[in-house]
C-alpha cells in the first residue's frame, strides 16, 4: 500500500504507540508524507502532524484526501462516525469510536477505498452497524472490538435497515457487515452485544473470496453469530452481479447468539427468489450455545442456489432448534431447501449434546454423513 519509506515510518510509530503511548514518541515520524495523527488533546484546526494532531478521525481523513495514507489514532474516545472512501491504514491503540447518535461507527465505501485496513479500535453505540463495508475490496478488518451497536433495531424512526419488514424484524445490519465486498479479511475481532455478529450480503454486488477467521462472535442478541445471506434476486447464475460465494469461515468461535430472537452459530441462507449463497467453506469453528442450530443452510424460494457449501471439522454443541427447517429440537447442523434440490458437504464435524446431530430437511442431499461424530445425541441423523 505504501512505499518503503512510509512503511518504515509506520513500523517506527506503531512500535512507539504500543510501548510508550502516543504523547511521548510520535515526533520523529510526524513529518513523513502521508502520515496523519489524531489525539484527544488535538484540534481540528491543526494540520494532523505529530506535533499538532487533529482531534477527530474524520478531520484526519479530510486532510489525507483522496491520496489516503496512514492515520495513527492515540488512546482515547472519539465521539464520531468515520466514513472512509479512500485507501487508508487506520491504526488505533486503545482507541474508542463512540458512535452514539450516528448511523454507523465506521463505514468503508466504494472502489477508491480498496486496500483499506482498520485495526485496533473499539466501535460502539451506533444506531445501526458498527463497521460496514460496501462495494469495495481487499480490506483488512483486524483486532477490533465491535460491541453494543444496532441501537435502533426495530425502531421505525431509525435508519431504514432498522425497520421491521413484515415478518422480518429490523436488525440494523449487525456488528460487522460486508456488502458487495470481495477479497477481504476479517480476523481476530471481538463482536458482541449487537443484534447479530458478522454479516455477509450481496445487495451491492457479489460478496466473494473473503476470509472470516479467528473472530469471537458471542452474545449477540437476536441473530446469528456469522451469517452468509444472499438478498440479491439476480444472484443465481450471475456471479458478477450478486451472490455470497467462495468465502471461507475458519477457526471462529460463535457462542450464545440469538437468545432474544433466534440465530444460528453460522448460517448460509438465500432469501428472495434468485438469491444465491453457495460454495462457501465453514471449517474448524466452535459453535456452542446458540439459540438455533449450530450451523444451518436454508433455501426458501424458487430459483435459488445454496449448493456446494462445505462444513468441515467444526465443534458443535448445546445449540437450539431450527424452526424454518422443521427441526423442533436442539440441532447441531440443519440443512433444508423448500423448493430447489440442493447439496452440501458435511465432513468430520463433532456434534454433542443435541437432539438431532444432523437434521436433513427436504430437497437436500448431504455428502460425507458417515464421517461426522456425535455424543449424547438422540438422533445422529434425522428426521
Amino acid at each position: 500500500m505504501m512505499n518503503t519509506r512510509r512503511r518504515g515510518a509506520w513500523r517506527l510509530t506503531a512500535a512507539c504507540l504500543a510501548v510508550a503511548g502516543a504523547a511521548a514518541c510520535l515526533t520523529g515520524a510526524a513529518s513523513a508524507a502521508g502520515v496523519f495523527f489524531v489525539s484527544p488533546t488535538g484540534s481540528d484546526a491543526n494540520p494532523c502532524t505529530a506535533q499538532s494532531p487533529c482531534r477527530t478521525i474524520g478531520r484526519a481523513l479530510t486532510v489525507a484526501g483522496p491520496s489516503g495514507g496512514l492515520i495513527l489514532v492515540a488512546p482515547g474516545t472519539y465521539a464520531e462516525s468515520v466514513a472512509i472512501t479512500s485507501r487508508v491504514l487506520l491504526l488505533g491503540n486503545q482507541s474508542v469510536i463512540d458512535a452514539t447518535g450516528n448511523v454507523n461507527g465506521i463505514s468503508v465505501a466504494g472502489p477508491g477505498a480498496s486496500g483499506t485496513s482498520i485495526q485496533g479500535f473499539t466501535v460502539e453505540n451506533a444506531n445501526a452497524e458498527g463497521i460496514v463495508a460496501t462495494g469495495t475490496s481487499h480490506l483488512m478488518i483486524k483486532g477490533n472490538t465491535v460491541e453494543r451497536n444496532d441501537k435502533l433495531a426495530g425502531n421505525p424512526t431509525g435508519p431504514v435497515q432498522c425497520h421491521d419488514n413484515g415478518p422480518i424484524p429490523g436488525d440494523c445490519g449487525e456488528g460487522i457487515h460486508l456488502n458487495g465486498v470481495t477479497d477481504s479479511t476479517v480476523v481476530n475481532n471481538e463482536v458482541t452485544q449487537n443484534i447479530g455478529g458478522i454479516l455477509l450480503t450481496d445487495e451491492a454486488g457479489p460478496t466473494a473470496r473473503n476470509t472470516i477467521v479467528a473472530n469471537n462472535s458471542h452474545d449477540n442478541a437476536e441473530d446469528c453469530g456469522i451469517t452468509l445471506a444472499s438478498h440479491n434476486p439476480a444472484a443465481a447464475g450471475n456471479p458478477a452481479v450478486g451472490g455470497v460465494y467462495d468465502n471461507s469461515v475458519i477457526g471462529n468461535s460463535s457462542r450464545n447468539n440469538g437468545a432474544g430472537g433466534g440465530g444460528a452459530g453460522v448460517g448460509t441462507f438465500a432469501g428472495p427468489p434468485g438469491a444465491a449463497s453457495y460454495d462457501n467453506r465453514v471449517i474448524g469453528n466452535t459453535l456452542i450455545g446458540n439459540s438455533e442450530a449450530g450451523a444451518a443452510v436454508h433455501s426458501h424460494a424458487p430459483g435459488q442456489n445454496v449448493s456446494g457449501n462445505q462444513f468441515i471439522g467444526n465443534v458443535i454443541s448445546d445449540n437450539g432448534h431450527d424452526p424454518d427447517a422443521g427441526a423442533n429440537q436442539p440441532t447441531g447442523i440443519s440443512v433444508w431447501s423448500a423448493v430447489v434440490p440442493s447439496s452440501v458437504t458435511l465432513i468430520g464435524n463433532t456434534i454433542t449434546n443435541e437432539y438431532y446431530g444432523i437434521f436433513v430437511g427436504t430437497n437436500m442431499t448431504v455428502n460425507g454423513l458417515i464421517t461426522n461424530s456425535t455424543g449424547n445425541v438422540t438422533k445422529p441423523i434425522g428426521p
